[in-house]
């Protein structure tokens, strides 16, 4: 079996989606002994990345190098408040485009399944489908219309937000089968789009054991490790932190130096003094031997349904390295916290957060219980082996 895996991100612009599609493409190889190969119009040469293919879709910006660039501008787009039509004539645009070069490309590696991350990629995949006349598998992170709302580009009920939710119900609706990161998610196509509950499935994000010794860590150092976006929340963090400092001495705080909304938080952070330790480690392995040595992960988020869809990458990668975590409350996927007792939810308030963040500093005791209780989740779970299984079924299901 070869399977593709259209891509539509720069393979360093989303570390969350490739981090899904990396451990994705992993399982598909390991237990369907398929070649996978990763096809991106966002690089404009062919690489490997953590020992998977990945080949560019050819189109202009490619062909003079400029993919950089294309991606850039691509999310100056789908941000805008005032480029929505664009936004949604550029996704049917690209699908003309690059319909024939893409076909061309995966007729070539002769692809017997395609699977396109997002759902805004799916008409695209869907008119190869039609003209190689194989399946399509949309994997969906989550929903274009509900994450335009979140970041104040669309309203919902708006008439730029009906005719987003038409044109991907149109769209999603013709797949073979559709891939949810989550329960909340599933259940919200099922009842918002016109789908059937046999053509959903759900592979949550998960991990696997990172990490041998909990002692050896500091009992100070708290970590945000997601991307500085919009969608974070992190000046809930950043806010909480003058309430931890009136109370404790010597704490650590740590932020990835990454994101759409990193000024924005540095310049917080400057205007409070809070000495913020910003980081940012490109390879895998030292990114998690940081986080190993560090002694609570903080997980903020807005509250709205794209978040409660969405469920954060960062959380399994907590999980994985016995991290117990500091989250508010929004529903959807924060059940898993307080489900597997790995930490403690709090209000959408910066004194309730320091709160909850000082317990956990203070009672060494109840921190080592919540990461042994996140690493049993993670490897009994939430290990990717376990998550993908529906996905690895589906694929069989398809290539008899």
């Amino acid at each position: 079996m070869k399977i593709g895996i259209f891509y539509p991100h720069s393979i360093y612009g989303s570390l969350g989606s490739i981090r899904r599609v990396k451990e994705i493409a992993k399982r598909l190889k390991l237990f369907l002994n398929a070649e996978v190969i990763l096809y991106s119009p966002y690089e404009s040469k062919i690489i490997k990345y953590n020992d998977i293919l990945i080949k560019p879709v050819p189109n202009l910006f490619t062909s003079f190098h400029l993919s950089g660039l294309l991606y850039y501008l691509s999310k100056k787009i789908y941000y805008s408040k005032y480029l929505g039509n664009l936004l949604l004539e550029r996704i049917i645009r690209l699908s003309k485009s690059l319909a024939k070069n893409l076909t061309k490309t995966l007729k070539r590696d002769e692809i017997s399944i395609l699977q396109v991350e997002h759902d805004f990629s799916v008409p695209l995949c869907l008119e190869v489908g039609k003209r190689l006349k194989i399946p399509i598998i949309a994997d969906l992170h989550n929903i274009t219309s509900e994450e335009l709302v979140s970041a104040n580009v669309l309203k919902r009920g708006s008439k730029m937000y009906k005719t987003f939710h038409k044109f991907l119900d149109e769209a999603l609706s013709q797949t073979d089968l559709i891939c949810t990161v989550s329960d909340y998610m599933a259940n919200f196509l099922i009842k918002n789009f016109s789908l059937k509950k046999n053509k959903v499935i759900v592979v949550s994000p998960g991990g696997y054991p990172r990490t041998i010794s909990l002692t050896k860590r500091k009992s100070n150092k708290v970590v945000f490790a997601g991307t500085v976006a919009y969608r974070e929340h992190v000046d809930l963090f950043i806010k909480s932190i003058p309430w931890i400092k009136r109370v404790k001495s010597g704490v650590e705080f740590y932020i990835t130096k990454k994101g759409d909304q990193l000024k924005e938080i540095m310049k917080m952070s400057q205007r409070l003094d809070l000495k913020i330790n910003w980081f940012w480690y490109p390879s895998e392995d030292t990114f998690f031997d940081f986080l190993s040595a560090a002694s609570i992960g903080i997980l903020t988020s807005k509250n709205d349904e794209a978040r409660r869809m969405g469920t954060p990458i960062k959380l399994f990668d907590y999980m994985s390295v016995g991290l117990p975590v500091i989250a508010n409350d929004i529903g959807g996927w924060c059940k898993i916290i307080s489900d597997e007792k790995i930490g403690i939810l709090t209000k959408d308030e910066p004194k309730d957060f320091a709160s909850a963040t000082l317990i956990l500093l203070d009672n060494e005791e109840l921190r080592i219980k919540m990461a042994e209780n996140a690493l049993v989740a993670i490897k009994e779970k939430y290990n990717w082996d376990k998550t993908v299984k529906p996905l690895i079924k589906a694929y069989k299901n398809f290539s008899e």
